[in-house]
């Protein structure tokens, strides 16, 4: 688990972009993976990632922290912490009795309960934690960058630039061509 972890964070630090737009892609990203927006995570990362000028990449890498092996245990936590704070209770009688309805009243009072009810300690909980994730991953993730990038490219700048194809002699003002 944590060298897939590593590798994510190290494509991250790949990406060629200024280490402000890379942490805040990364933080955006974190963010949202923590609010309880399934099956929206990638038109909410890309769309903020626009609005906010951050590395779309980072921000798409960093928002499958929530995937569908994580993804539960996340909503679980994220409403856990909202019913902490709104002091509510849910047990699994009461989940048991939402989803043993009947009829289409019973149906519509299911997901009222679900969608409403239930949303509001999950998304209290959710924005606590995507805050709580958000901050220090942007600057975590800048202060690595900062520190460990200009190192790593500063031994690989002579294989960054670009070829030149044209040479300029010390006697001539004009360029000629050279040819490999």
């Amino acid at each position: 688990m944590f060298g897939r972890f590593y590798r994510l964070f190290r494509s991250i630090l790949l990406l060629k972009d200024s280490p402000h737009a890379i942490a805040l892609g990364t933080a955006v990203g974190l963010f949202i993976a923590w609010t309880p927006t399934v099956g929206l995570h990638m038109v909410l990362v890309l769309a903020a990632a626009l609005l906010f000028r951050a590395n779309k990449m980072a921000a798409l890498i960093s928002v499958y922290i929530s995937n569908p092996f994580t993804i539960l245990p996340m909503y679980w936590i994220d409403y856990k912490l909202g019913a902490l704070v709104l002091d509510q209770k849910f047990t699994y009688e009461e989940m048991q009795a939402i989803l043993h309805y009947s009829g289409w009243s019973g149906f519509w009072a299911a997901i009222w309960k679900l969608c409403v009810e239930l949303a509001g300690p999950m998304w209290l909980g959710g924005l606590v934690l995507a805050f709580a994730h958000a901050i220090p991953g942007y600057y975590v993730t800048r202060w690595i960058l900062e520190r460990y990038r200009p190192d790593q490219c500063a031994g690989d700048q002579n294989q960054l630039a670009p070829v030149s194809t044209s040479v300029t002699t010390a006697n001539s003002s004009t360029p000629s061509s050279v040819t490999e």
